[in-house]
């Protein structure tokens, strides 16, 4: 699956929830590739225990100015939770 949206801003941080069951997403800005990643990594707490838990990475370096993002779903199951938009100037 493919998500698309144009957001204005200079730094675009995607979120996302890690599962066991999870898969690969890619992210794309402006039609340029910026990461991959997999979503079924737990944290590992100090006991040893998995947790699943929420992430963010984000792309930046960027002119201020809209800019179109795509989320693309690679492998297997992937739950994005939203795209957060900044304005570091």
């Amino acid at each position: 699956e493919i998500v698309s949206i144009s957001a204005s801003g200079d730094v675009l941080s995607v979120a996302w929830l890690d599962d066991k069951n999870g898969g690969t997403f890619e992210v794309s800005v402006d039609g340029k590739p910026a990461w991959e990643q997999k979503t079924d990594v737990p944290f590992v707490a100090s006991d040893g225990k998995p947790h699943y838990i929420e992430n963010r990475r984000s792309v930046s370096g960027l002119d201020f100015g809209k800019h179109d993002v795509t989320i693309t779903a690679t492998a297997g199951n992937v739950k994005i939770l939203g795209l957060y938009v900044y304005d570091l100037r």
